[in-house]
């Protein structure tokens, strides 16, 4: 079981629940569960301290060296405590492990967040792109619906004045033969009252005007062939026009489309803004944790310098003394010789000095011996030391 905060690295607890050391919490806090059933009740309250049912507190020592987990109810009268796990600060190489694969997890997120924007930066500019195609042309379709209206209108008007030219021009034509047809029967009918002509010479006069009749017949019969054609032509203008009117119905919806679809390009543009700003912050977060790991890393590199100097210098240190001790010991063969020799040559008086010198070598190399011993054991206090605190004494710092 591990307890730690995402925000500070240097906070990371430990706990290793294993059947003898649950037996000894069985019978410590009168639990009434197995080993085996004792994960699923922790998940349970672990669950409902989530739903806040039940209330969780994490209990600090003065050293911060341990924690424990307290599982609890409060009601009126006192806290009632269900269950109390004791926490270890990790291990050293377990908590840098942890900062590893954060990072290395940071680092990939970083790397997917910036293979997103990369991908929305693309996204986008195909947008962009789709948006100004279909602008250029729905303004290409406005365009040319417009010149075909005007060319329309143009043709029209131009068919329908030429037509009422030729109507008029016709029907003044008509008009003046019918005029000059009523004159001559006015004429002919004033001869016939005041004067009795010949019946050769009046049936002449109806000949010719049968003739002007016929040919008046003709030209009339002309003209309504000519009115015809004409019909023909505007109600083929008029199936033009409907055709054209279509047409701009359709070119409406279609301006009408492009411009639902430009809405919903602005609509996914501001959805892709929204996602860069809070992938970019995301990014921003992430990259102040890797400065904050970053920093903790140099601090601990920067200490572990200083006591891997220190660790150096005790090592001279007991160098030295091993050269002084081993100057000694060659000192004592040396007096040892001595007095090898010195027992042949000089009287017992001499003998007993040498022996008080013997003695007080010996003490003094006893001497020397414990100073090795005490700096032997300090140097392997330094170094548990430099191996298992130095980190959190740095991070409180």
């Amino acid at each position: 079981m591990k307890l730690r905060d995402t925000n500070c690295f240097l906070f990371n607890y430990t706990s290793l629940i294993y059947k003898n050391t649950f037996q000894l919490m069985k019978k410590e806090q009168s639990l009434d569960i197995d080993f085996d059933e004792f994960e699923t009740h922790l998940l349970d309250m672990l669950l409902s301290n989530s739903n806040n049912e039940m209330l969780l507190r994490c209990e600090l020592y003065p050293d911060e060296s341990k924690c424990c987990l307290v599982f609890y109810e409060k009601s009126r009268i006192k806290s009632l405590i269900f269950l109390t796990i004791e926490m270890l600060l990790t291990n050293q190489k377990e908590l840098f492990e942890e900062m590893e694969n954060s990072m290395r997890l940071l680092q990939e997120t970083n790397r997917n967040l910036t293979r997103q924007l990369n991908s929305i930066g693309e996204k986008l500019k195909h947008k962009e792109n789709q948006i100004i195609e279909h602008g250029v042309f729905a303004k290409e379709l406005e365009q040319k619906f417009m010149e075909d209206m005007q060319n329309v209108n143009k043709v029209f008007l131009y068919s329908l004045r030429q037509c009422e030219s030729t109507l008029t021009e016709k029907v003044l034509v008509v008009s003046g033969k019918l005029v000059k047809l009523l004159g001559d029967i006015n004429i002919v009918k004033n001869e016939s009252n005041l004067k009795s002509e010949s019946s050769a010479r009046l049936l002449q006069s109806m000949e010719n005007l049968r003739i002007e009749n016929f040919e008046n017949v003709s030209v009339i019969n002309k003209l309504k062939a000519d009115c015809t054609s004409y019909e023909k032509i505007i109600r083929d203008l008029e199936n033009d026009v409907i055709k054209l009117s279509q047409l701009n119905d359709e070119n409406n919806k279609k301006i009408v489309d492009l411009q639902n679809k430009v809405e919903e390009y602005r609509k996914d543009l501001e959805n892709s803004a929204v996602v860069i700003a809070k992938k970019s912050e995301l990014y921003n977060e992430l990259k102040q944790d890797m400065e904050q790991a970053n920093q903790v890393i140099r601090n601990y590199n920067k200490h572990y310098d200083i006591k891997a100097e220190e660790v150096d210098e005790l090592k001279e240190l007991i160098k030295c003394k091993d050269n002084l001790i081993k100057e000694q010991i060659f000192q004592n063969n040396q007096l040892f010789k001595e007095y090898h020799e010195y027992k042949v040559n000089f009287n017992s008086e001499e003998l007993d000095k040498l022996l008080m010198e013997i003695s007080e070598a010996k003490i003094k190399i006893e001497t020397l011996e414990k100073e090795k011993r005490e700096i032997a054991k300090l140097n392997g206090l330094l170094t548990k030391k430099l191996s298992s605190t130095c980190l959190f004494s740095d991070g409180k710092n």
